[in-house]
């Protein structure tokens, strides 16, 4: 499972394509902060400057997205996403390699059940979305961003 997931890691590392956060709205600008982990990509020091220079703008739209979490569609389709995901796991589980996992780890993969997969990955992604926003906050360094984390 931990092969499968570095490898699809990988793959949409290698697909990312360099942005022109220039060209973003605030709104589009706070949205790719909050669904991209921008500490991992090349574009980290790109976007955390026009994060800053756009702090008056982007930052209430963090701090919603901190209070609210992401919007009904961003969880629908995630979870759509993980429903697939799921069963692209399951047919590499069939397949008999162990992709390097224990016997244990591979017999907990194939006992999950597809809602189990799906409740887990929506409350990563909704963790992951509301720290991103705290991120955003700490890296705009706005006055009601510093308000709130502190």
């Amino acid at each position: 499972m931990k092969y499968l997931l570095c490898i699809a890691f990988l793959s949409a590392a290698s697909l990312h394509a360099q942005v022109d956060f220039g060209q973003m709205s605030p709104n589009e600008l706070a949205q790719y902060w909050l669904t991209n982990d921008c500490g991992v990509t090349d574009d980290g020091p790109a976007i955390n400057q026009f994060l800053v220079a756009q702090v008056e703008a982007v930052e209430p739209l963090l701090i919603r997205a901190y209070q609210d979490g992401p919007g009904v569609d961003q969880i629908r389709q995630l979870e759509e996403q993980a429903r697939m995901n799921f069963s692209v796991i399951q047919k590499a589980l069939e397949s008999g390699n162990d992709f390097g996992l224990s016997k244990e780890d591979l017999e907990l993969a194939r006992q999950q059940t597809v809602d189990e997969y799906v409740k887990a990955e929506r409350e990563k992604f909704i963790l992951g979305y509301r720290s991103q926003a705290l991120l955003g906050l700490a890296a705009g360094g706005g006055e009601a961003g510093k308000k709130l984390l502190s």
